[in-house]
């Protein structure tokens, strides 16, 4: 004989799951800050096996990091819309999106932790890696990301890693001051603090940037850097220089 019993939760303890519900979509729906690589970052292809000479490519790209409410004495992020192309010499060899998590914090030591599951693309094949990184020392200050990932099913032929070297998306008012036969002048505000000056020929599908070694100095209340009439043609890249 079956036996129904009518569940009636008590008003506390609909109280107590609106309250978990609640902690959950804090915890889901934290602060999400936009990244981008900065042009350091390499994805290398290497073969274990063959011992051939391993293929750095610069890599290009961006993600989403969204902060998880969980207390401690980590702060937990998840990896969000990771998405990069990589190459050589302005050719694509290895595309891939996805996503991931990333932890940072300690007691007594700070370390970092990040894995990335993604959907990468040599030429035309297309295969799932995961990406953990090997060791979890912190190079950079937060917020600014600074790692190497290493796949872990990688196969004796095919192993991936990746140097990631990513900041936060600031949108700086950069803008062209003068360009003449004695040199090109970009400024911006002095407010964001100095910077570093990149420079491509050009975007896409591989940007080649290359750092410059502009003159800076700061006139009044905005910075400026003189680079050399022959680099006045390209693209410009202004990287904040964390203090």
């Amino acid at each position: 004989m079956t036996t129904k019993v009518k569940f009636s939760p008590s008003p506390v303890l609909w109280l107590g799951l609106i309250c978990l519900l609640l902690n959950w979509r804090s915890a889901a729906q934290g602060t999400v800050v936009d990244y981008v690589l900065l042009p350091d970052s390499r994805l290398t292809d290497d073969c274990l096996l063959c011992g051939r000479p391993s293929i750095p490519e610069p890599m290009a790209g961006h993600f989403r990091l969204q902060q998880l409410l969980v207390p401690g004495p980590f702060s937990y992020y998840n990896v969000e819309d990771f998405t990069f192309v990589s190459g050589v010499d302005g050719a694509v060899w290895h595309s891939g999106s996805g996503t991931g998590s990333y932890r940072q914090g300690g007691e007594v030591a700070v370390t970092q932790d990040m894995t990335l599951d993604l959907a990468v693309t040599n030429i035309t094949t297309v295969s799932q890696a995961h990406f953990t990184n090997g060791t979890p020392g912190v190079i950079q200050t937060f917020p600014n990301l600074q790692l190497r990932l290493i796949q872990s099913d990688g196969t004796f032929t095919h192993e991936l890693s990746i140097d990631l070297h990513a900041e936060p998306v600031v949108n700086v008012p950069l803008h062209l001051l003068r360009a003449d036969a004695a040199g090109v002048v970009l400024a911006w505000p002095a407010s964001y603090g100095p910077g570093t000056v990149f420079r491509a020929t050009q975007l896409g599908p591989v940007p080649d940037w290359q750092e410059t070694q502009p003159k800076v100095t700061q006139v009044g209340d905005e910075y400026q850097a003189t680079l050399p009439a022959s680099e006045a043609a390209g693209f410009f890249w202004l990287h904040l220089i964390s203090d």
